[in-house]
């Protein structure tokens, strides 16, 4: 079966027929379109001077979303940068609404029919504080299950790091590609919906296959990184510190780290766990707390969302960074003293429940029920590392120190 291509009036009388541009507009309308043409959108179109350009369905489809980002109020530029960085995930997307009813597809989530594409547009960027950064538009185009859309817009969170989530753009992704195929197949009888599935299809399973060919580059690459000596594991710690720092790091480190350990000693044990934890995993801050944390400068307000600052991450990396489950220190030399802590854990100890101290004393292989690692982490005394595995807060590592040594003494 040779490859299923269109070619330009072929896909401009697609698009005309989608958006109903009247027959005395066309001209204008294609005019707008050479603007898409100059920015070399999409990608793989234009074959070379003189050649006519050809169009796969997925190159189609582009077209398509691109337009209707137009047509939303986007410029060109910003519509095609958006579909171009979010392409992969928009894709399998696409070849889900062409699936069969029957058809096993791995990767789509269970009993899920229809997705949606969402956005949180901001045409000012430009003027904003932050201003445009060329990693603005990854995962600011977001494909999810129709079912998800109520808890998106309750939760009022941006899509990536663009834009504000009380303005959010949603697109609904399974009903434009099957009005795409509609029309192509009925109205212009330019292809059949198995061809343009296989089209599609093929696209995926190509992409799906240079992963599984990169798999065991992967897992070699974990090997490595377990097998690392202390001065390759020590240059690795200088990258996570530029990636969190910004890139003139090494400029800003001492400043910021300075500032950190200055600003630590002025947090409750308490509000160290919470700063620790994963962010919107339900654990509580109060009123006064969040007070403290805007007045330090360790947040700043965005809208209704409270965005970490340089400082923040900074005071964060410290706490994570100082704690003896994941350094090995034996001491938290970041905070005003290793005592501070230790009284307070010797106070809150009576009133912590047997089966609590069980669970911090034990190797870390048991099972815990969700409502106890809630618990957990309420507390502050574990905070969930990026791994999503538990892991010890400067107060947890106090606490679980007294308890084994008190432990050990009921032992003897």
């Amino acid at each position: 079966m040779s490859e299923l291509t269109f070619n330009h009036s072929q896909v401009f009388d697609v698009l005309c027929h989608l958006n109903r541009i009247a027959i005395d507009k066309r001209a204008t309308f294609q005019a707008r379109l050479k603007h898409l043409q100059r920015l070399k959108f999409p990608e793989g179109v234009n074959t070379g001077k003189g050649k006519p350009a050809q169009y796969k369905f997925s190159h189609l489809m582009q077209m398509v979303i691109a337009i209707e980002l137009i047509q939303a109020g986007m410029t060109p530029q910003v519509a095609a940068d958006l579909v171009d960085a979010n392409w992969y995930g928009i894709r399998q997307t696409i070849y889900l609404a062409t699936a069969q009813p029957n058809e096993d597809v791995s990767f789509a989530p269970p009993n899920v029919i229809d997705f949606l594409w969402i956005a949180t547009p901001e045409s000012l960027r430009s003027l904003t504080v932050e201003g445009e950064d060329q990693f603005d538009k990854h995962e600011a185009l977001e494909p999810i299950p129709i079912n998800q859309l109520p808890s998106q817009i309750e939760s009022g969170s941006g899509v990536g790091v663009y834009g504000e989530g009380w303005r959010t753009l949603v697109l609904h992704g399974t009903r434009i590609t099957k009005a795409v195929m509609m029309t192509v197949a009925f109205q212009f009888d330019l292809a059949t919906y198995e061809e343009m599935r296989q089209s599609i299809k093929a696209e995926v399973d190509e992409t799906n296959a240079r992963m599984a060919d990169a798999f065991p580059e992967l897992k070699a690459t974990k090997k490595a990184m377990d097998n690392r000596t202390p001065e390759e594991a020590a240059a690795d710690q200088e990258k996570i510190k530029t990636y969190i720092f910004g890139a003139d790091y090494k400029d800003r480190a001492i400043e910021l780290r300075e500032e950190a350990k200055k600003t630590i000693p002025q947090l409750s044990p308490y509000l160290r766990g919470q700063l620790c934890s994963v962010p919107n995993d339900g654990v509580p801050i109060g009123y006064d707390d969040i007070k403290l944390i805007l007045r330090l400068g360790i947040s700043k307000l965005r809208g209704e969302v409270m965005e970490r600052t340089p400082l923040g991450d900074a005071i964060i990396f410290e706490l994570i960074s100082g704690s003896p489950v994941l350094s090995g220190l034996e001491s938290v030399e970041y905070i005003d003293s290793i005592d501070t802590l230790d009284a307070y854990a010797h106070k809150i100890l009576p009133d912590i429940e047997p089966r609590f101290i069980h669970i911090m004393t034990s190797d870390g292989t048991m099972e815990l029920e969700m409502d106890d690692v809630s618990y957990l982490v309420d507390q502050g005394w574990y905070f969930v590392a990026p791994n999503y595995e538990l892991q010890l807060t400067p107060l947890g590592s106090a606490l679980r120190s007294i308890m084994l040594k008190t432990v050990e003494e009921g032992e003897q």
